[in-house]
């Protein structure tokens, strides 16, 4: 999946929000969030992402990040792979996901690269996506 829809997207204590419709990778156990480290400010400080099954709204999953996704800050990289919870439940075989990305509130936190996300279940993942 990959999120560029906006040029406002991943600015500091902002939320970002996306509807995708993809193939359903059963319980979601973790997602990998990276950016492409391009940009004048590509340096981005994820705070959390939020995944919710569309299907079953109720269902959240949370993957709490906190650290910087930069190869100039902190530990310099920009590929996370972020565990979440698992709450295991039948799922049909295409699922809609609406993924809440939260970009964190420190100085120089928002960032201008392209950002990606795989989101990863016990039926596999979903692949990159535009």
């Amino acid at each position: 999946m990959i999120f560029t829809w906006s040029s406002s997207a991943f600015e500091r204590s902002k939320t970002d929000v996306f509807r995708v419709k993809t193939n359903n990778v059963g319980t979601i156990r973790k997602i990998r969030i990276e950016h492409d480290n391009t940009g004048m400010n590509a340096s981005w400080y994820l705070d959390r992402v939020i995944v919710t099954d569309m299907n079953r709204p109720h269902l959240r999953f949370y993957f709490p990040c906190n650290n910087w996704l930069s190869k100039d800050e902190g530990d310099g990289l920009y590929v996370r792979d972020l565990i979440g919870s698992l709450n295991p439940m039948d799922v049909p075989k295409v699922n809609k996901y609406v993924v809440r990305v939260f970009t964190g509130d420190v100085n120089g936190s928002g960032t201008d690269a392209d950002v990606f996300i795989n989101i990863f279940g016990q039926n596999g993942d979903t692949g990159t996506l535009s």
